[in-house]
């Protein structure tokens, strides 16, 4: 994608990294972790991660 200057010539715009997680969030370990443990801290955990990416998509930009 391209945006006009104040000149009239075109330059790209600068590529946006992908935001990085606050926690740390391993897919895997997350779900080996859930294993042993009662439903109601399951849920907490992933209510967690689901906090976490939530965030993250909110500090992406297109």
């Amino acid at each position: 994608m391209t945006t006009m200057i104040a000149d009239n010539t075109r330059h790209p715009l600068p590529e946006h990294p992908a935001p990085k997680p606050t926690i740390q969030i391993d897919p895997v370990r997350v779900l080996d972790a859930l294993a042993g443990k009662p439903a109601s801290d399951q849920i907490t955990d992933l209510e967690n991660v689901h906090q976490e990416l939530t965030r993250m998509l909110g500090r992406a930009t297109l």
